[in-house]
């Protein structure tokens, strides 16, 4: 994503193996001036990486942006596992991140998987520690760039775990001081 006059790329990785979903995965960010030379990444969303209300759980997914008028980038990403939750961060320089906890339930019209949730709370862990989506609490897990309006509203487009059956929308209305939920697509069947 091009901020600032800076091109900013948000990507979620493990340092300690090339699986996803293990215990070490973080959403990182890097920089560059000419897109060919970039920063060394950082786990930008953590104490580590300077974040204000850091987040260092692991298990982070899918770092998606939205430039707000060259002003304020915004990320929209999300935990799984036992402190699942959806987080919409920003900056002003796309270095330096404040992370908000999205704090409202479930959008309206969310109709939970009750038969996959039994199925996969029955099932043993995973003795390395591998945590899917599959077996975290509901949260919106984005899948792509978000979206800014002319008129200056924000959307990012959401999965609903598990097996992303439904969809929903993040979305700010006053330039991403608060962020509410969209409605629910219909239960899509398997």
């Amino acid at each position: 994503t091009l901020f600032k006059g800076r091109y900013v790329a948000a990507w979620n990785a493990n340092p300690d193996g090339l699986e996803e979903a293990y215990p070490g995965q973080l959403n990182y960010i890097s920089v560059s001036d000419d897109f060919q030379n970039w920063s060394t990444p950082v786990a930008a969303f953590t104490s580590a990486g300077g974040a204000i209300n850091p987040v260092d759980d692991d298990f982070q997914w899918q770092a998606n942006f939205i430039n707000y008028k060259d002003s304020v980038l915004f990320c929209a990403w999300c935990v799984s596992g036992d402190n699942a939750a959806t987080y919409v961060s920003r900056s002003f320089d796309g270095i330096n991140w404040e992370n908000m906890k999205l704090e409202d339930p479930m959008p309206g019209g969310y109709i939970p998987d009750v038969a996959l949730q039994e199925k996969n709370a029955s099932q043993e862990p995973d003795p390395r520690g591998h945590q899917s989506l599959e077996r975290s609490i509901p949260v919106g897990f984005p899948g792509t760039h978000g979206l800014l309006t002319r008129d200056g509203r924000m959307l990012f487009m959401v999965g609903i775990p598990p097996e992303i059956r439904q969809v929903a929308a993040l979305i700010s209305k006053d330039g991403g001081k608060s962020w509410k939920w969209g409605e629910c697509t219909p239960l899509l069947p398997t």
